[in-house]
């Protein structure tokens, strides 16, 4: 029998993606070994209607859609009572957010379903096409330059005018990622003067690469063990004050300093938005996952006097079309690696499967998820003594790095922008 893979109508409020297009749907089918389920109207905010999708059914409601499935793509984690009505030992591919979702994931424990978090995808070149973080961080990151112009009193580019000449604005972004990078290109081609910080000095090269500068600290944050580390008391202080100088002459920051499975890095303190110019505007990307300020709101605009701090959840949203196209391409390589002839394969010493599968048969196989579930993580037996893992072609480049290394840490080569 073929693989059943259900795709759902996103019901965040705001998403407007779909988590497979019609020519990724046409593709996969070529394949064979996939039959596929559509919830009515999933890929209409996007620019795909149900007449799209030749030869898939068509579901009137959640229930209907997912009912018997293998497989059941989304773009964000369901909501734990829509989660109930997911078929038991099925497969759920999104989003998870594990440190936001905890009932979420109690759920998938009860009904033993497997939790696949896709942003935890490890960065290693074989996984680069299933990469969600990387598709929609660059997306994302554009999107945020454009708003941060848009909302900004002031012109971006330096303009020269009979009546004189204006001079261009000064934006900092803030994590130098796959979004960071996005937004500093994006900002550059509006006109305006970047300056770019990251804790990590591997960051320099493609910040001025793209024509910003690169904020110093002086910071050695690479460890004993050569992985990056957390900043003590003392630097995060002296973090503080240089960045203080640098936002007061900020008329826009873009935030987009994220760590995958955890909390978003609070960087931005009020006292620093108060020190910035009258009309400056902050976009933090980070808001879903706390927001690297920490006067952020997610989804929600906040005013601090006249410094307007957007909580931004939904930027890669707003370029449906193409975010869902790209979303779509990164699961059409999951699915062809997930499913062998028509059999759906987990193969627990595969890097990929060991480090997104959260949930398993009513088990947390993940050590994180499970301290944060206060369950014993359960270890998978291996079945060959070797583990599946890329060293090869590893991205460094795009994480913000903040690992205690008195904790002797594994390597971390993962974003979450």
């Amino acid at each position: 029998m073929p693989v059943s893979v259900a795709v759902i109508k996103e019901s965040l409020p705001g998403e407007r993606r779909v988590a497979l297009d019609p020519g990724v749907v046409q593709k996969l089918s070529a394949l064979g070994g996939f039959e596929f389920r559509l919830q009515q109207g999933a890929g209409l905010t996007a620019g795909f209607p149900d007449s799209d999708y030749e030869g898939v059914r068509v579901c009137a409601d959640f229930e209907s859609t997912v009912a018997d499935s293998d497989i059941v793509l989304m773009v964000n984690p369901p909501d734990p009572d829509v989660a109930q009505l997911l078929p038991v030992g099925s497969l759920l591919a999104t989003s998870l957010l594990a440190h936001a979702n905890t009932d979420l994931l109690r759920v998938l424990l009860d009904r033993k379903i497997t939790g696949m978090a896709l942003e935890l995808m490890p960065r290693v070149s074989r996984a680069h096409s299933m990469n969600i973080t990387s598709s929609q961080g660059t997306i994302a990151g554009y999107k945020a330059a454009l708003l941060a112009a848009e909302l900004s009193p002031r012109l971006w580019p330096m303009v020269t005018t009979p009546a004189g000449t204006v001079k261009p604005s000064t934006v900092v972004v803030i994590g130098a990622g796959i979004a960071g990078l996005q937004a500093i290109a994006t900002a550059r081609r509006l006109g305006a003067r970047v300056e770019a910080y990251d804790i990590r000095p591997s960051a320099r090269e493609q910040v001025e690469s793209l024509g910003a500068s690169m904020i110093e600290t002086g910071f050695d944050i690479h460890g004993t063990s050569g992985h990056g580390r957390a900043l003590n008391e003392d630097e995060k202080e002296k973090q503080r004050e240089i960045l203080a100088d640098v936002f007061s002459r900020a008329h826009a920051v873009i935030c987009t300093a994220a760590l995958p499975g955890r909390a978003a890095p609070r960087i931005v303190t009020a006292e620093m938005v108060d020190g910035m110019p009258r009309g400056a505007v902050i976009v933090d990307m980070a808001a879903r996952s706390g927001g690297n300020c920490e006067l952020t709101e997610a989804g929600k605009t906040v005013w601090r006097q006249d410094k307007r701090i957007v909580g931004s959840v939904d930027l890669a949203g707003a370029a449906s079309v193409h975010s869902s196209e790209l979303y779509s391409r990164n699961m059409f390589h999951l699915l062809k690696f997930l499913v062998r002839g028509s059999t759906l394969l987990l193969d627990f010493e595969d890097q990929i499967i060991e480090e997104t599968v959260l949930i398993h048969e009513g088990k947390v196989l993940h050590e994180a998820t499970a301290e944060l579930l206060g369950i014993e993580q359960t270890e998978v037996e291996p079945q060959s003594g070797k583990k599946t893992h890329s060293s090869a072609s590893e991205d460094t480049t795009a994480d913000w790095v903040e690992t205690d290394d008195s904790e002797t840490p594994e390597p971390d080569n993962r974003a979450d922008d």
